[in-house]
């Protein structure tokens, strides 16, 4: 682990912003290690975007990772219509 207290000025910065995006691709791939609460009111819009956005093209694909409940009910329309093609 990383002892924050012997790092530089610059170096601290530097961890943080790593941290953040460790954590910010985390979230965007939905993994349990994700902690929301550490992301600002944009990252958290732009990782519920990019989640919704996946399960939909997941329902397309009638991928097992589908959740149907997810979609809005346009958005189920859609991908009836989609995957009859």
């Amino acid at each position: 682990m990383c002892d924050h207290s012997k790092l530089t000025a610059r170096e601290a910065a530097l961890v943080a912003v790593a941290e953040h995006d460790h954590n910010l691709y985390d979230c965007t791939n939905g993994w349990d290690s994700c902690d929301m609460t550490k992301l600002s009111a944009r990252d958290v819009a732009d990782v519920k975007t990019a989640l919704y956005r996946r399960n939909y093209l997941a329902c397309v694909a009638a991928d097992n990772d589908c959740d149907r409940s997810r979609l809005t009910a346009a958005d189920r329309n859609r991908v009836a219509a989609q995957r009859k093609h």
